[in-house]
């Protein structure tokens, strides 16, 4: 009987710091969950705000024509940026759904096919009857704007840190380091997000 409690008595105990290990894992996860929708937000923010500026800068200093290229590029380049946000989705969920999130994030290659074909076709059956012939490299330069807003907002987050000082650097390098149990083990959904924008 006292052998018998002994181990009951260990399997509590166990249970006990599995159960606080699962707690500390589900702070960390959800903890990363919001800094990845954050960092979502953040780059549809900037591609927003580029396609924006872009469109308007090709108004001014170019033509009519090009504008409308350049918005069209850009908004694609939006759609595109967030049907990959739905392929890193797949990545943190569980079960049944990461696979269905799994295959809709897959249209987004389909995009820069579907712009070409746009241009072709737009030029030959329409754009003499509405006014306006659809610029191939505005276009171009506008879907890429998504990339572009990938690498300014991450290119001002390494500015703030690096204007932030010595003594952030070092409470970071500090806190990352004492904070590199779970999140360290594997990479986050946000560094995945940021790996995969850059590369695609």
């Amino acid at each position: 009987r006292s052998a018998g409690a002994g181990t009951v008595a260990s399997i509590t105990a166990v249970g006990s710091i599995s159960h606080e290990e699962a707690a500390a894992r589900a702070a960390a996860a959800a903890l990363e969950k919001q800094r990845y929708e954050k960092l979502k937000a953040e780059f549809q923010a900037w591609a927003v705000l580029l396609g924006l500026v872009g469109t308007v800068t090709c108004y001014y200093c170019y033509t009519k024509d090009v504008a409308i290229s350049y918005a069209l590029g850009a908004s694609s380049g939006l759609t595109y940026l967030r049907l990959l946000t739905r392929t890193v989705d797949s990545v943190g969920d569980t079960g049944a759904g990461a696979g269905v999130n799994g295959s809709i994030g897959q249209p987004r290659l389909l995009i820069p096919v579907v712009l070409a074909l746009t241009y072709n076709r737009w030029n030959q059956l329409y754009a003499d009857q509405f006014g306006y012939h659809l610029d191939f490299y505005g276009m171009l330069v506008g879907f890429f704007t998504y990339k572009l807003a990938v690498i300014g907002r991450q290119g001002w987050e390494l500015f703030s840190e690096i204007s932030g000082g010595s003594e952030s650097a070092a409470s970071g390098s500090s806190s990352s380091s004492s904070g590199g149990g779970d999140e360290g083990d594997a990479m986050s959904l946000d560094r995945i997000f940021i790996r995969r924008a850059l590369r695609e």
